[in-house]
């Protein structure tokens, strides 16, 4: 795989991936229309996304990351990061933010990229999706909002 090389997309979103980061399609579709997606590409393939959306108070978050399957562990989901990173600081936001389950490899995965943990929302999946949210064969039930100066 050659470097991927991302951009924005208008239309075309690419659903399925992004509902493995967010099993509720009513909750993509709200944060879609009011952020922006950017999309990893090798080729003409997705293989991975973002939504990057403007809150206040120059504090952007990153709504929804996803990578396919078969090109994680690759370095594309630090790829996608670093470029939400750089487009927030370019824009002149000042805070990036990013939320996830608790003790997830998706949280050590975001520490590792320099956020920090601000706020634990404890029992947030079992009040926002009406199924159990499962990732690597967890039930996630805490929430943890993550935070990273730009």
């Amino acid at each position: 795989m050659n470097k991927p090389e991302i951009k924005e997309i208008y239309q075309n979103y690419p659903l399925s991936l992004l509902l493995e980061a967010d099993p509720d399609v009513k909750k993509i579709e709200k944060y879609l229309n009011k952020g922006h997606c950017f999309a990893a590409f090798d080729g003409l393939r997705t293989i991975g996304v973002y939504v990057l959306k403007d809150l206040k108070n120059k504090t952007a978050e990153i709504m929804n990351i996803a990578v396919s399957e078969q090109y994680r562990r690759q370095g594309v989901g630090r790829l996608l990061i670093q470029d939400a990173i750089t487009r927030a600081r370019n824009d002149g936001f000042e805070t990036l933010l990013i939320a996830t389950g608790k003790d997830s490899f998706q949280q050590y995965f975001y520490e590792s990229c320099g956020f920090s943990v601000y706020e634990t929302d404890e029992g947030y999946f079992s009040r926002a999706y009406p199924q159990p949210v499962v990732d690597n064969g967890v039930v996630l039930t805490d929430l943890v909002r993550l935070s990273l100066k730009l």
